[in-house]
């Protein structure tokens, strides 16, 4: 699945460190799925497929949902050079789930 969204970095820290960023989910779609490739090879056979990998409108859902769901604050404590990038989302959950941190590395260009 390939979600887009759009990011915005807050105002007090757009050259700082830690960098603070807010993601807003836009689509989701099924990029680089298998029925997405069957379809495009037997169209006959899977006339609909691509209608139904999307993109879907999943911001969009995820706020009829809940107000606010479609949005996370995420803030950046390490960021390199190699592209290695330590983040934690800011999350108005239990004690538990706001110690979730992610650990981000890119892939070398092929």
């Amino acid at each position: 699945m390939t979600t887009v969204s759009s990011i915005k970095a807050a105002a007090s820290s757009a050259l700082d460190v830690p960098l603070e960023v807010e993601l807003t989910i836009q689509t989701t779609e099924a990029a680089q799925s298998t029925l997405t490739e069957l379809s495009a090879l037997f169209p006959a056979l899977f006339p609909a497929v691509a209608g139904l990998l999307g993109p879907v409108s999943s911001g969009d859902a995820l706020e009829v949902l809940r107000k606010g769901a479609s949005k996370v604050r995420v803030i950046t404590t390490y960021l390199s050079s190699s592209g290695l990038r330590i983040s934690r989302p800011i999350l108005e959950l239990d004690k538990e789930e706001e110690r979730a941190v992610f650990v981000y590395a890119r892939e070398p260009d092929a």
